[in-house]
């Protein structure tokens, strides 16, 4: 390691959390089961809007209709567990919505309960968490939050289906990606060497995805940006193969927030969030989007280096290094790097959050390297 001014694996990940999303998905029928008519939307729209005495009753509780978004346990089918962590797993499985208008015309039709509904793959958490607990108060805030996220719609996100809420285990509800995590594909596939244009890619996907996240109305700060929660649209396997990535339990976070004795935060501590986690993370004080430009600059290193950041180092001691202002190590970077791919990467993680570039400006970055030109390699 060498301190920031001068310009590691771990057994924290050695266990794949349900954070990861698993293997996470096909890209079917992105508008499947969504059309609901526009009085519906200007409804729901008023009802998650905050009261302006700023007091809460059972009836702003019952007002956020999240019919739109609740599935019910009846309409999910688990197939086999693809991801596990401390207090949730990962399935692969299908929900069935009726049919109505356009389809994906590779997703399974069939008649059930006398309706013909579309059978769509997805991807399924269960979290042993029961919302009932939770007073008013928080549920009307958790559920403004599952209300939220069906309106981030981007290439690079995983989409959000909905979530089963009603009755324990909790469910949140996703886009399948058949192509696993960057995390596998960076330290875990050493037969496949990827080209600068795979690696550029990746960074694209990512800086894109978190412009418009952080540009959403509200804010959503990701706070767990990592390689393990990118997600490739299908399979990486070789040079010619370019990389689609979705950026996933992005409004998770959110939703901690609105659970405090749910004890969500164990699920993050096998990943190894902590090599990704900015340092003013680590001391708990106030912290902004920044934080999430950090982590994107430990993603330019794992992505650049084909390392994880402070692989070497226990996942415990990775918050002391962080704020004595050490950053991973930089001979690790390949002589042939773009040095505006290298510096920006330096910019990412500078120590002051206020130094540390919007994802706008990394992402105009980005798209100046390749104007550029990368360099020109063969797998």
């Amino acid at each position: 390691m060498k301190a920031e001014e001068q310009d590691g694996k771990s057994s924290a990940c050695d266990r794949r959390s349900a954070d990861d999303g698993g293997k996470a998905g096909n890209n079917l029928a992105k508008d499947m089961g969504k059309d609901t008519d526009e009085n519906a939307a200007e409804e729901l729209e008023e009802a998650i809007s905050p009261q302006a005495d700023g007091q809460t009753r059972r009836e702003d509780v019952d007002k956020i209709d999240l019919t739109y978004f609740e599935v019910v346990p009846e309409d999910l089918e688990l197939q086999e567990r693809i991801g596990m962590g401390c207090t949730a797993e990962v399935y692969r499985g299908y929900v069935f919505v009726i049919k109505n208008g356009k389809y994906d015309k590779s997703a399974v039709v069939e008649i059930r309960g006398g309706f013909e509904r579309v059978k769509r793959e997805v991807a399924i958490k269960q979290i042993d968490w029961n919302k009932s607990r939770m007073g008013l108060k928080e549920q009307l805030a958790f559920d403004r939050e599952v209300a939220i996220m069906p309106k981030t719609v981007h290439e690079n996100l995983v989409e959000f289906i909905g979530v089963s809420s009603k009755q324990r285990p909790f469910r949140i509800i996703t886009e399948f990606c058949s192509g696993g995590c960057c995390f596998e594909l960076l330290h875990n596939s050493d037969d496949l060497v990827l080209v600068w244009g795979q690696q550029h890619k990746i960074c694209l996907d990512v800086a894109s995805a978190m412009d418009y996240l952080h540009r959403f109305e509200p804010q959503i700060i990701h706070r767990d940006l990592k390689s393990l929660n990118l997600l490739l649209a299908f399979s990486v396997k070789k040079a010619t193969d370019m990389p689609l990535v979705k950026v996933s339990d992005f409004g998770l976070s959110r939703m901690k927030d609105q659970a405090p004795g749910a004890d969500w935060g164990k699920m993050t501590v096998a990943a190894g969030t902590c090599h990704w986690m900015a340092p003013e993370v680590h001391v708990g004080s106030n912290y902004d989007e920044k934080v999430d430009v950090y982590s994107f600059a430990m993603i330019l290193f794992e992505v650049i280096c084909r390392e994880i950041p402070f692989g070497d180092e226990e996942p415990a001691a990775v918050g002391r290094f962080t704020l004595q202002r050490q950053r991973p190590d930089m001979e690790a970077v390949p002589p042939d790097c773009p040095p505006r791919l290298r510096q920006l990467m330096i910019d990412c993680w500078a120590h002051d959050p206020k130094k540390r570039p919007a994802f706008d400006i990394v992402f105009k970055e980005l798209k100046e390297i390749l104007k550029d030109g990368l360099p020109k390699d063969t797998p």
